[in-house]
């Protein structure tokens, strides 16, 4: 196929995707109109003994959830049909040809080669990107993002991901060519300086190319959070608040960075949308973070992680090679045409194994839970915090256990609250 044509048939193909996602989505916003009629307020109700009552899925909540679930399938098929169209279309050899007559120098051949295929899954993808965070943020009414908002931060987004995913593709294909064996494990090792690098990195130098931080401006909250924080033994906190509601109505905080960079990030709406207390408790949540040492072990954990999904990325492209490679014309795993193939089985294996992560996830939150608890004595802030945040988020109070398991790095608002209830607030900080 010629040059020109093939850049028609890809826009082609950009808008198809478009006007099925939209067509799905009108068919879908029909289906469940009725879900679209009611707000989201929510009620918070208390029994006799204090206890936070789990309140009900509002409608709109229920059409948020339905319609996330339905993208979410889609993006599972879009992840692995893309590298899928590469391999049996033949495109990932012709790229490695064409590069290869037109360059000679065999590192520059490589980078492109990344390079365009990592632009390559971003342009398909785009269309559901769009789909999946902006219209249906705009549909329920939670985003305060214009479009060009949107569309700049998405392109500032592969900016920093193409260089990054570029580097180390790049980094990773050479390690594969001149291991002899074990390249798996070697990578995957690779994987823990490169974690320690992005904590120390992104606070820095990258969240601030999409968000303005600056001190918290209600000193006296900042006083109280940091005598929360002295209680826990935790010195030199720096806490900062950022400019989301730019974006969302969503509330949000989070603990990041390490040594020196190690700091407590909370969203602006979080601060205007809590009480003291409630915003108290969700610093002590954070801190538990940092106490327990949650960012430590996850970079350790993600490294035996990515070790263990490499091996069977590996395993499994070395076996697709010899049974279908000669057809292919992808004769061996160092071939550059070979990344699509490992790209497909490490996308495979990283869904069916993203129930073990999630769990990991979810049980270091109700550690950070826990810790929140016991340093605030405040079990009921920590209940009713889970109840706005259910509200503007416009979120469900409970899953089934398989969304549960394949999509939820936290517990359940419902789990939240009952823990909350439930906890003997005496207990010592672990």
């Amino acid at each position: 196929m010629k040059k020109k044509h093939r850049v028609i048939y890809f826009i082609s193909v950009l808008v198809f995707l478009f006007i099925a996602l939209y067509i799905t989505t009108q068919i879908f916003q029909v289906k469940y109109s009725y879900l679209m009629k009611g707000n989201n307020t929510i009620e918070l109700k208390v029994d006799s003994n204090n206890n936070v009552i789990v309140p009900d899925a509002t409608d709109i909540a229920k059409f948020n959830y339905k319609l996330g679930t339905l993208y979410w399938v889609l993006s599972i098929a879009l992840t692995l049909a893309i590298p899928l169209y590469l391999i049996v279309s033949g495109s990932a050899t012709e790229l490695k040809l064409w590069l290869k007559d037109h360059f000679r120098r065999n590192n520059l051949i490589i980078i492109l080669y990344i390079f365009s295929i990592f632009t390559f899954l971003f342009l398909t993808s785009l269309p559901l990107s769009f789909f999946r965070g902006y219209y249906k943020m705009k549909l329920i009414g939670i985003s305060n993002e214009s479009l060009f908002s949107w569309i700049i931060r998405v392109f500032k987004s592969f900016l920093i991901n193409s260089i990054t995913t570029t580097f180390i593709g790049f980094l990773c294909y050479k390690i594969l060519n001149k291991a002899k064996k074990c390249a798996y494990l070697i990578i995957g090792l690779l994987t823990l300086p490169l974690y320690i690098m992005g904590t120390l990195i992104y606070p820095l130098y990258i969240d601030p190319v999409f968000n303005e931080f600056k001190p918290l401006e209600n000193k006296i909250l900042e006083y109280k959070i940091k005598d929360l924080a002295n209680r826990a033994d935790i010195k030199d906190l720096t806490l900062y608040e950022v400019d989301k509601s730019k974006e969302t109505k969503a509330m949000n905080a989070y603990m990041t960075g390490v040594g020196n960079t190690k700091r407590i990030v909370l969203w602006d709406n979080t601060i205007k949308g809590l009480s003291e207390g409630e915003t108290l408790v969700v610093a002590a949540h954070e801190m538990g973070h940092y106490k327990l040492k949650h960012i430590p072990k996850s970079i350790f954990m993600g490294a035996l992680y990515s070790i263990f999904l490499l091996y069977l990325t590996e395993k499994f492209s070395r076996a697709f090679i010899n049974k279908k490679g000669n057809k292919l014309k992808i004769y061996s795993i160092k071939d550059l045409a070979a990344i699509p193939i490992i790209i497909l089985y490490f996308s495979l294996f990283s869904l069916l194994l993203t129930p073990i992560s999630n769990g990991y996830t979810r049980y270091q939150e109700w550690q950070a839970d826990k810790f929140a608890i016991e340093l605030t004595e405040d079990n009921f802030s920590n209940a009713t915090v889970e109840v706005k945040f259910l509200q503007n988020n416009i979120s469900v109070p409970n899953v089934n256990g398989f969304i549960k398991f394949f999509r939820y790095d936290h517990p359940t608002p419902k789990e939240r609250i009952e823990f909350s209830n439930g906890y003997n607030k005496f207990n010592k900080i672990p």
